[in-house]
């Protein structure tokens, strides 16, 4: 049951980061980085994820530049 938990995102829970792109834990561009903080997940797997999903057919490549575009870079506002 701990690692359902783990993936349950509760709106307004006060140690879940806000979605901004960090600017010292990149590979590409910070998306997966920066998904795997606003959602509490380690960011390797998030990365794994997405690597594994590029196995599938989709737009996922378009996604990702999505959310290069729009997902905001880390300002010294968003450090805690």
């Amino acid at each position: 049951m701990e690692f359902v938990n783990l993936f349950i995102v509760q709106k307004g829970h006060p140690n879940m980061a806000s979605l901004s792109r960090p600017t010292n834990d990149r590979m590409i561009a910070g998306v997966c980085s920066g998904l795997g903080r606003r959602f509490g997940m380690p960011t390797n797997v998030v990365r794994l994820i997405f690597v594994l999903s590029m196995l599938l057919p989709g737009p996922q490549i378009l996604i990702y530049i999505g959310g290069w575009l729009l997902i905001p870079n880390e300002t010294s506002d968003n450090y805690r």
